[in-house]
């Protein structure tokens, strides 16, 4: 295109921007309030993730599970439900987000060194935030099973192994991974 034809559309553009005050404001101000809504109105990090709990196992060592569950700033435990035919309900009727549901003689297990399964229950409507609830909830499993091999250690008078391979994982410049700072 013709370098001068630019020049002419540019400055005609330019004096109907200084013409209409409206144009102007809406050009500066519309990003503005884009920026500052996506920054600190619009939120993709997930935090208190609503949770039931289902107790079958009723000892001390569930009631711990359960309790640093309660404890940890990403799971919120909304109720402690008697049974897992209630737990369908809150999920369906979009309640809570997740379930945790601990079978009848899961501290046996553990106690015996047999597996001891938990089941989790995820609701997966919102992909992102299923993923990244089965991350939390993975990693306080992996931490909550490294507390308990502990405990088994030096109950056992063993001297703590350590493990060969420590990751130390350092975010640069959004360190907390909020998502006001990524958007």
């Amino acid at each position: 295109m013709n370098p001068l034809k630019i020049q002419a559309i540019t400055r005609k553009e330019i004096y109907h921007l200084i013409r209409d005050f409206r144009s102007l404001y809406l050009a500066f101000a519309i990003p503005l309030l884009l920026i500052l809504l996506f920054g600190y109105a619009l939120s993709l990090d997930v935090n208190n993730i609503g949770t039931v709990v289902v107790d079958h196992d009723k000892t001390d060592l569930s009631r711990d599970l359960i309790r640093r569950l309660d404890a940890s700033s990403y799971f919120n435990i909304v109720a402690h439900l008697k049974d897992t035919k209630t737990v369908t309900e809150y999920l369906d009727h979009n309640r809570v987000k997740l379930a945790v549901i601990i079978p009848p003689g899961w501290t046996g297990n553990i106690r015996a060194n047999r597996e001891a399964p938990l089941q989790v229950l995820l609701d997966g409507s919102d992909p992102n935030f299923a993923g990244i609830s089965r991350g939390y909830i993975t990693a306080f499993v992996e931490r909550y099973n490294k507390q308990l091999l502990l405990d088994f250690l030096n109950r056992e008078g063993l001297e703590k192994i350590k493990p060969p391979l420590e990751g130390l994982v350092r975010v640069w410049f959004n360190e907390n991974l909020e998502s006001r700072n990524f958007i």
